[in-house]
């Protein structure tokens, strides 16, 4: 990685390298300022107060050589500041966007159950995410109250693992996994509830993506 990352910046003369998230920051910072690129900027996606020694340590001297760490809401900032140490001028906010013209020609087209009502997850099947507790919430609503969907929207490495565990808890006739896919307006649009059960989150999309559903 390190050489293809520098052939690369070298060959195509680059000016502006932009890092995001945790694994994918370190190694291309470290080229670009081996490589003497003019402007380097790194993204955070999340909150920091789960990082590890190593990664406090790393970023706390990449920064040094950093033009600005951008986070993507306030909440991000404060916990990569307080957490790193990285001083506050060189943090920016910029709150996640949504470019919501990609749902207009998707609204009002699905079709829903009468008398059912739908409740939604989206994110990756990651253990961040916090799939298991939404099938262990799930079980308990279905004693509750009965007529309830569940609806999954995504795809990932513990996807497996969760679809067994919602056949182990008797919620497969209730439960949908519908994978992951580029326009999913018309599935937001059939949810009643919306649900992030995420251990940590920055500002998800898909969190602006349901408030622009009115979920």
């Amino acid at each position: 990685g390190l050489l293809t990352i520098s052939r690369y910046l070298m060959k195509n003369s680059v000016n502006i390298v932009i890092t995001h998230g945790v694994s994918g920051c370190l190694l291309p910072r470290i080229v670009a300022i081996l490589r003497r690129v003019p402007v380097i900027l790194h993204v955070e996606h999340t909150v920091s107060h789960d990082k590890k020694p190593y990664h406090i340590i790393t970023e706390r001297l990449i920064s040094l050589h950093t033009d600005k760490v951008v986070c993507v809401s306030a909440n991000s900032q404060k916990s990569l500041i307080e957490k790193t140490g990285i001083p506050d001028k060189k943090t920016r906010v910029i709150h996640n966007g949504l470019y919501t013209g990609r749902f207009l020609l998707s609204e009002g087209e699905a079709q829903r159950s009468d008398g059912v009502k739908r409740v939604g997850i989206v994110g990756r099947f990651q253990k961040q995410k916090g799939h298991i507790y939404f099938v262990e919430a799930s079980a308990k609503v279905l004693k509750a109250f009965g007529n309830v969907e569940f609806v999954y929207i995504g795809d990932g490495e513990l996807r497996a693992d969760i679809e067994k565990r919602v056949k182990e808890s008797g919620l497969g006739p209730c439960s949908h996994f519908l994978g992951a896919g580029p326009d999913i307006g018309h599935l937001f649009s059939t949810f009643d509830v919306f649900v992030i059960a995420s251990e940590r989150e920055g500002l998800p999309i898909s969190l602006l993506e349901a408030q622009y559903f009115g979920i």
